[in-house]
């Protein structure tokens, strides 16, 4: 059984997001939270785009990772097919470099244990990435 959508929260506040959980009431909490507002939002879950698009002031702020019809709600679904996410690498690398953008590995796995890392993930006892080698 995964855990509780909130195990994960402390772990969260450490890295510097505002942690909540989707659903309904999803706005509410954030504002109760003490943001009314946001700048951006990136969903990398897919299940509350409409909540989501409440919390910005221009629906194309928020960039869905996963909803691939977020566009539908003014927002924008982060298409990387076009090969722009090589633009983004220096980017990253220079913000990782400076301790402004953290990667917490959660372990390190051979190809072969894949489906094992999948599994891992799917159930939601992961913190961190999990790497495959090969």
């Amino acid at each position: 059984m995964a855990p509780h959508p909130r195990t994960h929260h402390d772990y969260l506040r450490g890295l510097g997001a505002f942690p909540t959980t989707y659903g309904p009431g999803l706005a509410e909490r954030v504002r109760d939270g003490g943001l009314d507002r946001a700048d951006a939002v990136l969903d990398a879950a897919g299940t509350d785009v409409p909540q989501l698009v409440q919390l910005v002031s221009d629906p194309a702020q928020v960039v869905s990772l996963v909803d691939f019809a977020a566009s539908q709600h003014g927002a924008r679904f982060a298409d990387l097919s076009g090969g722009r996410a090589v633009e983004i690498f220096p980017v990253v690398a220079d913000q990782y470099s400076q301790g402004t953008f953290r990667i917490s590995i959660e372990r390190v796995l051979p190809l072969a244990q894949a489906p094992a890392a999948h599994e891992a993930s799917q159930q939601g006892h992961v913190r961190g990435k999990i790497v495959l080698t090969i």
